[in-house]
């Protein structure tokens, strides 16, 4: 069974650029590192709020494993039942569960009905025993994926992977729709719309503060395209702001 939406996975170009950047600029906590040094791969947990960034850096990044959100890792207390579930429900593997690299837990990866990775985790020891209080970000508020066949991707993360389906959002007369699913306060976001995406499927990571127009200032971030603004069909402001490896982040209040 899947307890928690664990992490979310970038593939960054520089290490120590990006660690000051989750550490200085969005005030986020180092809580593990690790390295496997048979891939030359550095590993960076770092704690936001109530959330992991995990922070990937190798020397050489290939045309396959692009700069930017490489996968989302849930935690699992039933590995290979879960890994089972979804081969059996046709949905490609893209690595048995196996002894994790950092030699902490298991772990598995499959591809979504949209190619997007999908880590599963089974740790044996604990990452993370606390939510950190954050002067202005208050939770990592959901990750946006794309999804090609809205349908297909409900049965992948609620039929199968079993996350609770939460709502869907319609436009009358468009071909927009977005779909949440959920464990406990974690949320995936399912976008079925014409947004740009990149190779990875994968849209942009939501952060939940008080303030939007405050929070940019309190942050010193830019914000891109439209700026700040009233959100679309719901009370509440939204910007957007990118990282140093163009992960574009969502400020929501």
């Amino acid at each position: 069974m899947i307890t928690e939406l664990n992490h979310v996975a970038i593939l960054v170009r520089d290490r120590d650029e990006s660690v000051e950047f989750y550490t200085t600029v969005l005030g986020g906590t180092v809580a593990w590192t690790a390295r496997v040094e048979s891939i030359g791969l550095d590993i960076v947990y770092v704690q936001v709020a109530g959330g992991f960034i995990e922070l990937l850096h190798m020397p050489q990044v290939t045309a396959e494993r692009p700069v930017g959100i490489d996968h989302i890792a849930f935690l699992s207390d039933d590995l290979d039942g879960d890994y089972a579930a979804l081969i059996a429900a046709g949905h490609v593997s893209q690595s048995a569960p196996a002894t994790a690299g950092s030699g902490v837990g298991r772990t598995a990866f499959v591809a979504d009905p949209s190619g997007a990775r999908v880590e599963l985790l089974q740790r044996d020891a604990p990452v993370r025993d606390r939510t950190l209080t954050h002067p202005i970000i208050r939770a990592i508020d959901h990750v946006a994926v794309h999804a090609e066949d809205l349908h297909a991707s409900l049965g992948f993360y609620a039929a199968t992977l079993g996350l609770d389906r939460l709502r869907t959002i319609e436009i009358p007369g468009s071909d927009f729709a977005i779909s949440y699913v959920g464990v406990g306060g974690d949320m995936v976001e399912l976008h079925a719309d014409d947004e740009p995406v990149g190779p990875s499927g994968f849209q942009h990571i939501a952060l939940r503060v008080d303030d939007v127009d405050a929070a940019l200032q309190q942050l010193g971030v830019s914000p891109v395209g439209a700026g700040a603004r009233n959100r679309q069909g719901g009370p509440g402001r939204i910007a957007e702001f990118s990282d140093p490896n163009g992960v574009i982040f969502e400020l929501l209040s």
